[in-house]
């Protein structure tokens, strides 16, 4: 089925006005039609020569009055022709583009690997991050409520958000260049999975399929995680592929002789582990952000792209993680809640 399309406002609004400004002189035409034309007699006395006089020059002028609304009708009726032949053929070429748009989607998607609009999949040493937190598994946040007051976390494993976040790790590993090297790392307060090597395509999508098996997202989220073990292994990947859906709304636990730590000692306590608070607010989850990327960025020459899918509540996640890959020289992509669900 074609997608309808949108109606373009500002082209009704002028056919509007056409039409009625046509219908107005029509009806001013037909009152002036129909008012009762004075009858000249056969006779005429010579004391009513001046009144008749005076009728015979209302008539030429009712005459040359509705030879003027005549000619504004066919001249409106020809300008309101014009602007619909005109809208119809606005509304063809507009959906000639659309079609091209849609062609030229699929084409990207499909026909050319590892790539879509707005995002390339490419690096000698790719290394995905998978966001495996709470949050993962919704976009609204009453649904993330019910999953984690929902012990078995069934709840949250469902989640179309989470299915759709799996299927996007798998769709860059299976669409990275063939001579890559991939490792892949799940995280949300801390270290859920991380592949010990560097592998090929074919054993990156294994090795993602077991750590994915029976795995419920859980957590908060630390973006210090990932980043602090990426430096303390000496991975040293050329490109990061991050999937999350927002700021981070934890810190981390403290490690000895580690340079993160400073962002924890620095925010005081923001999203700590240990702190008795379990509400974050927009500035504490900027400061967690701001900070572990300043710190990474200190140390690491790796290209970072952002894959951001929605999250209810978090107006400061997108610009951030925008800037973040512009900075870096990657792509930042949010794509829609229907895409590789």
């Amino acid at each position: 089925m074609h997608k309808r399309r949108s109606i373009n406002s500002s082209s009704l609004s002028f056919l509007d006005i056409m039409a009625c400004g046509l219908g107005a002189v029509i009806l001013l035409f037909f009152i002036i039609d129909f008012q009762e034309t004075p009858e000249i007699p056969g006779n005429i006395p010579k004391n009513n020569i001046v009144s008749n006089e005076e009728q015979i020059l209302k008539i030429n002028k009712m005459k040359d009055r509705e030879k003027i609304l005549s000619d504004e009708i066919n001249k409106m009726s020809q300008q309101l022709a014009k602007a619909i032949e005109e809208e119809v053929q606005l509304s063809i070429v507009s959906a000639s583009m659309d079609q091209g748009k849609i062609k030229s989607q699929i084409v990207n998607a499909n026909n050319k690997p590892g790539s879509l609009i707005g995002l390339t999949i490419e690096g000698p040493e790719i290394l995905v991050l998978l966001d495996t937190s709470a949050s993962m598994a919704y976009p609204k946040l009453v649904d993330i409520i019910l999953g984690i007051d929902e012990k078995t976390g069934s709840y949250l494993k469902k989640g179309k958000k989470w299915q759709q976040a799996q299927n996007i790790a798998k769709w860059l590993i299976e669409n990275a260049p063939k001579k890559s090297k991939i490792r892949s790392l799940g995280f949300s307060d801390q270290i859920i999975f991380a592949d010990s090597s560097w592998l090929s395509r074919s054993d990156a999508v294994e090795s993602l399929n077991a750590n994915l098996r029976g795995l419920s997202p859980r957590g908060g989220t630390s973006l210090a995680a990932p980043l602090e073990y990426i430096v303390n292994s000496k991975i040293d990947p050329s490109d990061i592929y991050l999937i999350t859906d927002g700021l981070p709304t934890l810190s981390g636990e403290l490690i000895s002789n580690n340079i993160f730590n400073k962002i924890r000692r620095k925010i005081k306590g923001c999203g700590s582990l240990n702190s008795t608070s379990k509400l974050v607010d927009g500035e504490c989850r900027r400061n967690l952000f701001l900070n572990a990327v300043t710190e990474f960025q200190a140390v690491s020459s790796a290209v970072v792209n952002v894959i951001l899918l929605p999250l209810e509540g978090d107006p400061d996640g997108a610009p951030l993680y925008q800037k973040w890959t512009a900075q870096l020289g990657g792509s930042f992509l949010s794509p829609s809640e229907d895409w590789l669900k």
